[in-house]
């Protein structure tokens, strides 16, 4: 149904170019469901990416708590492991297989 609303405006659209000689674009619903789901999609991407920064964050904090002689070398296992592609990607599984393994490595000190 809205793709034939759709394509009943784009027709009425077309003819009104036509007569007028310029070009002539009204939105339609399918045009506002697909920017609804543009919009939707932006949302949950920012939410995962937000997620694995805190979670970072968090694994930074944990690394903290570590013996000093030992912070050093597991920063940069962590930055390995959660490097700025994994951030930005929003990868929040791995952040948290990350987080839980600094987090029974300090509670083991």
């Amino acid at each position: 149904m809205i793709q034939l609303q759709s394509d009943i405006q784009s027709e009425q659209d077309l003819i009104t170019s036509y007569q007028t000689g310029t070009i002539v674009h009204t939105r339609s619903v399918l045009d506002e469901f697909a920017h609804q789901q543009f919009i939707q999609g932006i949302q949950k991407e920012v939410v995962r990416v937000d997620a694995t920064r805190r979670i970072a964050a968090a694994v930074d904090r944990q690394v903290d708590l570590l013996p000093e002689d030992q912070r050093a070398a597991m920063r940069d296992k962590v930055r390995s492991l959660l490097d700025g592609k994994t951030l930005a990607s929003g990868d929040v599984e791995r952040a948290r297989r990350v987080a839980d393994a600094i987090s029974n490595e300090a509670q083991g000190y």
